[in-house]
């Protein structure tokens, strides 16, 4: 029988902008491989961190991608729709969990936001 549980969402915020993906990335995977505020409040609901990384563009920094404000979910080109990226994001590393492991995830993740910027 699977069990069935929550994932939780938060942004990638690295509090600079950065023209290097590898940057964000490197951010992410050192945020959620040490103890941190999320990854500590993940493990007390025993539910998996989900951390999508976006690009904070120190030459387009108005597109705040981690936080989906209204520059980035106006954006065209391959950045057209960011919100349909976060979700396709999400569904992809739940059904690798899934794989992994004897665990379904609710449709619907919970999600957070970085309120340490007033933004």
């Amino acid at each position: 029988m699977w069990e069935r549980t929550d994932s939780w969402v938060v942004p990638n915020n690295t509090g600079r902008e950065h023209d290097s993906l590898q940057f964000h990335d490197s951010y992410a995977f050192d945020l959620l491989s040490t103890r941190s505020r999320e990854r500590d409040i993940a493990e007390n609901l025993n539910m998996p961190l989900l951390m999508p990384v976006f690009p904070r563009s120190n030459t387009e920094w108005e597109k705040y991608f981690h936080s989906l404000n209204s520059f980035a979910l106006r954006a065209t080109g391959s950045e057209k729709r960011i919100d349909l990226q976060l979700i396709a994001m999400i569904k992809d590393a739940q059904a690798y969990l899934e794989s992994e492991t004897h665990v379904q995830f609710e449709d619907k993740p919970l999600c957070s936001h970085d309120k340490r910027k007033g933004k």
